[in-house]
């Protein structure tokens, strides 16, 4: 379920690609902002919203400025040796995705380590995977208290326990999977350690 979600977001989310909702570079005084107000703790759509601009540019200057402490402890180097073909479309394909030549090389031997990866992107759906099932999880709460509350109401017997049960168990696993969204790809830190067999392992059925 959370593997097809993102797969589907992924396709939907050019829009957070661009710079800002104005189209246009953002100034210094922004970039300040940004980072002063994600620093006194305010949230990325707080901040988004406060200086008009796309969550995702948020996201992408906080990723420019605020390097990850597992970012800045790659103190150990890999030396690997390549053809001129070879290093010539790797610089190709860095150029094409905007990162530096090492950057990509450290991703590719990433993935190749079974590592996931997941980009801003998949991140940002994640998060509204992650807030739409909690709210699911909250109204299966609510449906759950009304139906008690009715029965009181009407002076009807107890209502059915194997539909209240029923109801409370698919809250709980509907809840479970929001927790696991939030562990494997929207914490940051965790995000990095996560690997394709996590989610596949998270994906089965109970």
């Amino acid at each position: 379920m959370v593997r097809n979600y993102l797969l589907s977001r992924k396709c939907n989310l050019s829009v957070l690609h661009i710079t800002n909702r104005n189209g246009t570079r953002l100034s210094d005084a922004q970039i300040a902002a940004i980072v002063g107000d994600h620093r006194a703790g305010i949230s990325v759509s707080a901040i988004a919203k406060r200086l008009s601009v796309s969550r995702m540019t948020v996201y992408r200057q906080l990723e420019r400025s605020l390097p990850s402490k597992a970012a800045q402890s790659s103190d150990v180097r890999v030396y690997s040796r390549l053809s001129a073909d070879d290093y010539s479309a790797l610089r190709s394909l860095a150029s094409d995705r905007g990162e530096s030549v090492a950057a990509l090389s450290r991703r590719v031997l990433r993935r190749a380590a079974g590592f996931f990866d997941a980009d801003r992107e998949i991140a940002a759906a994640a998060l509204e995977l992650s807030n739409e099932l909690k709210k699911i999880g909250t109204n299966l709460n609510q449906v759950v208290h009304q139906i008690n509350r009715e029965a009181i109401l009407q002076g009807r017997g107890e209502p059915s326990s194997e539909h209240v049960g029923a109801i409370r168990d698919m809250q709980k696993l509907i809840m479970s999977k929001a927790s696991s969204v939030d562990q494997l790809l929207v914490r940051s830190g965790r995000r990095r350690l996560t690997t394709v067999q996590d989610l596949l392992d998270k994906d089965e059925p109970a």
